[in-house]
């Protein structure tokens, strides 16, 4: 059932013309497919009636009804809500250059908060997050897609990701000195370390959380 104040989108797969419930998807409807909306009445008849919360278009927060609950999608994530970037992603961001080496290492197996919510077919629901992170400048990120977070109970170390950071950092750092690093091993305060200690717990005394 609807709650007033949740935030919805529409399904990517909905026909025009078709009926859904009790409600037509019209070509009106249609226009908001790649919106957020959020819910602000429920009419006698179950159906909701919203506005734009977010949209990539300039133009005024307006009201559309009626909606039927089987036209929508629910973000899994809510705005101010604690969640997890999934390692692989972290990785994938300081590999294309959106962070570097060292605020990758402080987002791992840390908390960050959700403070927006975006959608569009083609992708699905994105999230911005926020992290104001000690000793260092705050991570602010947006658009990350819905399958690279998790929620508090979900996250796990991805170790075997760590451990391929490490090798090669390793491999870079033998090759400068055209050193041989056969049989080389991972010392001294190794992001692995880091990460085995942050799955303990939420990382608080490791990297402020």
């Amino acid at each position: 059932m609807f709650q007033i104040g949740e935030l919805i989108a529409f399904r990517p797969d909905l026909i025009l013309g078709t009926k859904y419930g009790t409600v037509t998807y019209t070509p009106t409807l249609n226009e908001f497919r790649d919106d957020v909306l959020r819910v602000v009445r429920i009419t006698t008849a179950g159906t909701a009636v919203c506005q734009v919360y977010t949209s990539a278009r300039n133009y005024p927060r307006k009201e559309i009804s009626t909606i039927h609950e089987s036209m929508i999608l629910r973000p899994r994530f809510d705005i101010n809500t604690q969640c997890y970037i999934s390692d692989k992603y972290l990785k994938f961001l300081k590999n294309s250059n959106g962070i570097t080496r060292q605020m990758m290492e402080m987002l791992l197996g840390t908390r960050v908060d959700i403070v927006n919510i975006a959608y569009s077919r083609q992708t699905g629901f994105e999230y911005g997050v926020k992290k104001e992170i000690p000793m260092s400048a705050s991570f602010v990120k947006n658009h990350i897609p819905e399958k690279e977070l998790c929620n508090i109970n979900e996250y796990k170390c991805d170790l075997n990701v760590n451990e391929n950071e490490n090798r090669l950092q390793e491999q870079e750092v033998a090759y400068s000195r055209g050193e041989s690093i056969k049989g080389s091993g991972v010392h001294g305060e190794s992001l692995q370390s880091k990460i085995s200690s942050g799955c303990l717990g939420d990382s608080k005394g490791i990297r402020g959380s």
